[in-house]
């Protein structure tokens, strides 16, 4: 049974080691516009001050590789929490904390208040909840899992090509908006999508595929002026598979940093496998020289 608060693990991979409209406001907070796929990392570090950061194959905090072992899914966006909750992130050594969000189009950004969406949920604003994380110590994963269009259709994203889809338009512009909000946020990160295409790689898809879909996605964000945080690429087969990153993974590091690959220990990394082939695994993610972080693990 996959764990409801599941087990997150950042791996450096040199120690082989994822109703109605709603329009956000957003606020901007002066920064150096520095476009990340051109300039080098430590050039990022130092015009901007970036606390994480990626270089080949090591998270950098304030330009020292760090390991980041311990994390959970959470689901803060449909209530904040109280001191208890904060506590026991702590006591369970929790540093990253990857944010569910099932309702991109209407969870809002920014405000002081929980709003309620079309469906009857009550959502708290993004901006609030990595406020909340931030302040007890902990790295914000904003990983968007579900969209809810103006008639109320909820599509789930797991499993999904990202581009074959009737809102992606209007995902992008809801990205974008988030990245604004939050460049210059060094403990933000932002994962792109989570567990797209299909589990056993059918329904049209390929490696080119991921490829362009997931340039795509990341050139979105990319495209705010300031926007340096680190993004989260997913596998494909429904973010358990390594294949499109070992494949593909080399061509998108080319033309951007900055990047951490996500992986899901599900299925396919638990059954009929053994010690020594994932052990195989891992080394050949390693050739690809980005961490990759572990954002489900089975229990």
């Amino acid at each position: 049974m996959k764990t409801f608060l599941s087990v997150s693990i950042l791996f450096a991979l040199t120690l082989l080691v994822s109703c109605s409209k709603i329009t956000d406001t957003v606020t901007t907070t002066p920064t150096t516009v520095v476009d990340s796929t051109l300039v080098p990392v430590d050039n990022l570090i130092n015009i901007i001050g970036l606390t994480y950061a990626v270089k080949d194959a090591a998270i950098l905090k304030t330009g020292t590789p760090t390991f980041l072992g311990g994390g959970a899914n959470a689901f803060h966006t449909f209530g904040l929490g109280d001191t208890a909750d904060a506590n026991a992130l702590t006591n369970w050594n929790v540093k990253i904390v990857r944010e569910f969000i099932g309702n991109l189009r209407e969870n809002p950004l920014t405000g002081t208040y929980a709003i309620q969406s079309s469906t009857g949920a009550w959502l708290q604003p993004l901006q609030n909840v990595v406020n909340a994380n931030s302040a007890n110590g902990k790295i914000t994963i904003l990983c968007p899992f579900g969209w809810v269009d103006t008639n109320k259709n909820t599509y789930t994203f797991s499993g999904l090509n990202p581009s074959a889809q009737s809102f992606y338009a209007e995902y992008k512009t809801k990205m974008k908006l988030m990245a604004q909000q939050f460049k210059g946020q060094s403990d933000v990160w932002i994962e792109i999508w989570n567990e797209p295409y299909s589990w056993n790689n059918t329904n049209g898809y390929t490696d080119a595929l991921w490829l362009k879909d997931v340039t795509d996605m990341v050139n979105n964000l990319r495209s705010v002026s300031g926007f340096t945080n680190i993004i989260l690429v997913p596998g494909n087969g429904q973010g358990q598979l390594e294949d499109a990153i070992n494949n593909k993974g080399k061509t998108l590091l080319q033309t951007n940093n900055n990047i951490v690959f996500d992986l899901h220990g599900y299925e396919k990394w638990m059954i009929g496998t053994t010690t020594a082939s994932i052990t195989t695994r891992l080394q050949t993610l390693k050739i690809i020289s980005s961490p990759f972080y572990s954002a489900s693990v089975e229990s």
